[in-house]
């Protein structure tokens, strides 16, 4: 049997689907070089906004003639809205002949040999064999350290969909990491819905020590991680990164908005004020220091006095890069049961300002890179001939022309010199 896989949604979301691939593989199937020639469509969902939900309900209905052109071809629907909705979902979409939650990866095979319709557990612990990972399309390696949330977020449905947090035996990862950096994988992501509440379950040892433990390993030459909460900054990180240079210059700190009135209302469980001392923290010891961060717009009650104030904090941290959307309210959320008293227009309207305002201050940010001289690694063939994508230690993604474009592959490191900064990228010549 051959399986075609797409996923939507995070780096959790990719690397799930790379779970999935070695789960199914392993069991003797074969992953298809196009969707005509599957038998199997796993779709891989995120459900953390609406707009996400409803474009998995119109892709079901594009894979209806899919489906029906030969028999025997079966779909099943993975990850978030699964675990979301569960086997309702088999009566809203009866084109479905699986649903299976995120704390299903490991056990995929199994369930469709089985013909297991509906699986939604979710495990009290976090592990896996990372031999059962198809990396074969991979740059840049990613390792769970944890998963789901307990921050509590009043807009967030991350704990309904993933769960409570877990945290990875530190051993396990160390593991990983080192059969990775064996098979010449030396750019690893560390990944956790909020990373830096990660514990390990033997020895309590928190992120900074599990960091400063994967940043001596030999041969790891980029280590990054994501996503990091405002509430468990530990002040000890900024030193930490400082000092080990093998730990990436990009920094990704969600805030979500810059009034205290509607943090709280977020229950965010940290001040505007404690955000900015982070950041200030961040920047002043961590040289090329790359810090993003998440914004929503329109939140129930945000006045326009609320949405200024978000709007002063980008211009005083001045982020390297930001994701900013619309408020939707998600099932099961606390923040579902207030009114969504902010019109859609007037969402729009703010998150365009937002949007249009962070994009002339990410080309000034760009721009000022102009002759410096940058590691970056190679993760796909540009549009033109010759032209390649890196990512730099920073998270920037880079353009360049290669003097020698046999010399340049997807997983290589370059040296370049950026020439020119745009609003969302670099352009840059090698050395």
């Amino acid at each position: 049997m051959k399986y075609w896989i797409e996923t939507w949604g995070c780096q959790m979301n990719q690397l799930d689907s790379a779970r999935l691939s070695g789960n199914l593989a392993g069991a003797g199937m074969e992953p298809a070089a196009a969707l005509e020639e599957a038998s199997l469509f796993l779709l891989n969902t995120c459900s953390v906004r609406e707009k996400a939900e409803a474009k998995v309900f119109a892709r079901l209905g594009e894979l209806k003639a899919w489906k029906h052109r030969r028999p025997g071809r079966r779909i099943a629907l993975c990850g978030c809205i699964a675990q979301q909705y569960g086997e309702a979902l088999l009566k809203r979409a009866p084109l479905l002949d699986f649903v299976f939650g995120p704390g299903e990866v490991d056990r995929i095979a199994r369930h469709i040999a089985l013909g297991v319709a509906v699986a939604t557990h979710l495990p009290d612990a976090v592990d896996y064999d990372p031999a059962v990972v198809d990396r074969s399309d991979e740059v840049i390696s990613m390792v769970t350290i944890m998963e789901g949330c307990s921050q509590g977020c009043s807009f967030c449905i991350v704990p309904r969909v993933r769960g409570r947090a877990r945290s990875r035996p530190a051993g396990s990862i160390e593991r990983e990491v080192r059969l990775l950096l064996d098979d010449g994988r030396d750019d690893i992501l560390l990944l956790g819905q909020v990373v830096n509440a990660y514990r390990d379950p033997v020895s309590g040892l928190g992120l900074t020590g599990l960091l400063e433990r994967l940043a001596g390993l030999p041969g790891v030459r980029n280590l990054a991680f994501v996503t990091s909460h405002p509430a468990l900054f530990d002040p000890r990180l900024p030193a930490v990164m400082r000092d080990h240079p093998v730990l990436s210059r990009y920094f990704h700190m969600p805030i979500q908005s810059g009034s205290d009135r509607i943090l709280r209302a977020m229950r965010r469980g940290h001040s505007r004020e404690q955000y900015l001392e982070a950041a200030g923290r961040l920047g002043d010891t961590v040289p090329g220091l790359a810090l993003s961060s998440d914004f929503i717009v329109g939140y129930p009650g945000e006045t326009e006095a609320d949405f200024e104030e978000t709007l002063d904090l980008i211009r005083r941290v001045r982020f390297a890069s930001l994701y900013a959307f619309a408020y939707s309210p998600r099932p099961g959320t606390s923040a579902a049961r207030i009114a969504d008293d902010v019109p859609a227009v007037e969402k729009n309207r703010r998150l365009n300002e937002l949007l249009r305002m962070h994009d002339a201050i990410q080309r000034e940010e760009n721009g000022r890179l102009a002759g410096a001289v940058m590691d970056a690694h190679v993760v796909a063939p540009g549009r033109e001939p010759g032209a390649w994508v890196a990512r730099t230690r920073c998270n920037r993604v880079v353009h360049f022309a290669a003097a020698d474009p046999a010399a340049v592959r997807p997983g290589a490191w370059v040296r370049l010199k950026i020439t020119e900064g745009l609003p969302h990228s670099l352009r840059a010549d090698p050395v």
